[in-house]
């Protein structure tokens, strides 16, 4: 009995705590797979701009740019989801730009076929020169005029950045991903966003800390869903002047002329085989 008295206390504290510390569900962003048969909405606020995605349950997809004078339609094309969260954009107007550190080719229809001489160039350039890394100017006198118009560097493209262009040109041209888009759908705390690998694209850990100190805030540059009175809503505007308000007022007649902006359809889509399962 005696020693019941002791175990008591031990026991119920035990159930005290058991009861006070729940067992937690893992704290952290996750992916998140889509509803394929009902429409998703994704907005991101840029200060002086703001784009939107709407993803239709037909499997067609939209983008949508808002600026201060004009707002339209940007591009249009098919959209799939993978299970791990991957979303694929197959753009039928617009190629995707080539990113590889600070060196990076924006790609058009009159530009796409003058890839495979840029990529010789560069490996020429590479084959030539020792050096680890190569400034603008340097660039610009070792590469053909064609090229020297396509490949751009911030300040330096170093031979790693360069080696690595070499691999997206090929995989770019000969693998379906001139107009493939591939983003992540995210979820954390039950605020659904999409990340991907363009240069001005906050990491995930700076954004969710972001979540966490103000979870009412959404920061710039990242599309986050919105239910479709806010995409019916904020797609009937124009963006808003954030320090000239006075220049509001004409907005809804600015937004009536909703424009198509897109480019010309492509002559064949380039995606390749879709889905495109397998592309994680």
């Amino acid at each position: 009995m005696r020693l019941l008295c002791y175990r008591l206390p031990i026991l119920l504290g035990a159930a005290w705590l058991a009861q006070e510390v729940p067992a937690q569900d893992p704290v952290g962003p996750k992916p998140h797979v889509l509803a394929a048969d009902e429409a998703a909405y994704f907005m991101g606020d840029n200060y002086t701009s703001a784009s939107f995605l709407e993803l239709r349950s037909d499997g067609t997809f939209r983008s949508i740019d808002r600026e201060h004078m004009f707002i339209g339609e940007g591009d249009a094309g098919r959209w799939a989801q993978t299970d791990n969260g991957t979303l694929f954009l197959c753009s039928e107007h617009r190629f995707q730009p080539l990113w590889s550190g600070d060196a990076h080719v924006f790609v058009d229809a009159e530009s796409f076929p003058a890839l495979p001489a840029l990529r010789e160039d560069v490996a020429t350039l590479l084959a030539t020169h020792d050096a680890g890394s190569f400034s603008e100017d340097t660039l610009k006198k070792a590469l053909a005029p064609r090229s020297r118009e396509l490949l751009g560097a911030s300040k330096e493209a170093t031979r790693a950045d360069l080696e690595a262009l070499l691999r997206q040109i090929d995989a770019y041209v000969g693998g379906g991903l001139a107009n493939l888009e591939r983003l992540q759908v995210r979820e954390h705390r039950g605020i659904v966003y999409l990340l991907s690998d363009e240069p001005w694209m906050p990491e995930e850990g700076e954004l969710v800390a972001q979540l966490d100190t103000a979870p009412g805030q959404r920061p710039p540059y990242v599309l986050f869903r919105i239910d479709a009175q806010a995409f019916a809503r904020e797609t009937g505007t124009t963006q808003p002047f954030l320090y000239h308000p006075e220049m509001n007022a004409c907005a809804r007649e600015r937004a009536r002329q909703f424009h198509d902006m897109k480019p010309a359809k492509l002559d064949a889509p380039l995606c390749g085989a879709w889905p495109p399962a397998g592309r994680d």
